[in-house]
């Protein structure tokens, strides 16, 4: 009897454990689709997914291109049916405390569509603008940042988190 016990209980807590990370496997993944900021216009006509982690340096440091592009990058997919519409892609900034917070000035990226390099390494723009784009298709995007290696002093100790946004 006490054997049936032991047996009994060990299969429940294996099924706890299983239907626990199945939970959070499905939770982290829906999180991700709904990671986007976009005008509520082009939310209708266009399908955005995540498929890495969101864009974040921190204790960072000043990088050489040829090292920044070797970082792992951003990606995501996007479908587009906006009627052949551009579509903007720009950083929209996710630090609550922002006195601590990395210049878009010192911060170097390059973005591929589809393997193929549509943005070579240079700077982002104050405005946080990366990209304009006429994607009309499933599209598969990377962004890869660092920081650049011509930055003052005032870039250590600095964070830098963002999502993506649409126009």
């Amino acid at each position: 009897m006490n054997k049936e016990i032991i047996k009994y209980l060990s299969q429940l807590v294996l099924t706890l454990i299983i239907l626990t990370t199945s939970t959070f496997i499905w939770l982290e993944n829906q999180d991700k689709k709904r990671n986007f900021i976009t005008n509520s216009q082009i939310r209708k006509t266009m399908y955005i997914e995540e498929v890495s982690n969101p864009i974040t340096l921190e204790n960072s440091y000043p990088t050489k291109d040829k090292e920044g592009l070797k970082e792992k990058g951003y990606t995501f997919k996007v479908k587009n049916n906006y009627q052949n519409k551009e579509v903007t892609f720009y950083l929209k900034n996710n630090l609550i405390d922002k006195k601590d917070q990395l210049n878009y000035k010192y911060i170097r990226y390059q973005v591929t569509k589809d393997n193929h390099v549509i943005i070579k390494p240079t700077n982002i723009k104050e405005t946080g603008i990366l990209f304009k784009d006429n994607n009309t298709e499933n599209s598969t995007y990377e962004i890869k940042m660092w920081i650049d290696y011509n930055s003052d002093t005032g870039v250590y100790g600095k964070k830098f988190s963002t999502k993506l946004a649409l126009l």
